[in-house]
């Protein structure tokens, strides 16, 4: 969605003025996270705190974000958990098909709540006929000077994203079967 996209965006571009080179190549957003919408053209600030999880209190909002160190391997793992729960797309049969062409129906997006991660820095495609955990492919992560290459297995990249998502992936054993501790470890995981 346009917002998670936004705050996605903002957050790599903002840790990365902040953090210079030190900072993070890609950002992941749950949906989830993002506890309100914004719905007038007359956005006050407010309107924008209660967008977060922590409504504005700055001190809770950067405890909660986390720069770490993932493997390509481990982000398309947790772009796989997020997409599986979008529901799969159905072969229409002939006489559907027809009637389509005849009286002409639009099926809205579906809705990409929880785990769907909203991302910046990256870019993929998606294919909602695979099976989940099966869907995403053509993997790549923009470079410094704007060009995307793709995301290798074995390569280290760092990740902004919030603590919540790192505990729900190792929830999920996608961080490997470690305490959360080890794996907060294993990704270099500092608060910022």
């Amino acid at each position: 969605n346009a917002l998670g996209n936004l705050v996605a965006d903002s957050n790599l571009t903002g840790m990365q003025k902040l953090l210079g080179a030190d900072g993070p190549q890609i950002a992941l957003v749950q949906p989830g996270s993002i506890k309100s919408g914004l719905s007038s053209s007359n956005i006050s600030r407010s309107d924008l705190a209660n967008v977060f999880i922590n409504a504005g209190k700055v001190q809770d909002e950067q405890k909660d974000l986390v720069l770490a160190s993932m493997t390509g391997k481990q982000i398309k793992s947790v772009l796989e958990y997020g997409a599986r729960e979008v529901p799969g797309i159905e072969s229409p049969s002939l006489v559907s098909r027809i009637g389509n062409i005849l009286r002409p129906t639009s099926k809205p997006a579906p809705d990409l709540y929880g785990n769907f991660l909203q991302v910046s820095g990256l870019k993929f495609d998606l294919d909602y006929a695979k099976p989940g955990l099966d869907r995403i492919s053509n993997l790549q992560v923009r470079t410094a000077s704007g060009d995307f290459l793709p995301l290798s297995d074995q390569g280290q990249y760092k990740v902004i994203t919030r603590n919540h998502a790192l505990e729900k992936w190792h929830q999920s054993r996608l961080l490997g079967d470690t305490s959360l501790e080890q794996a907060r470890e294993q990704l270099s995981a500092k608060p910022i």
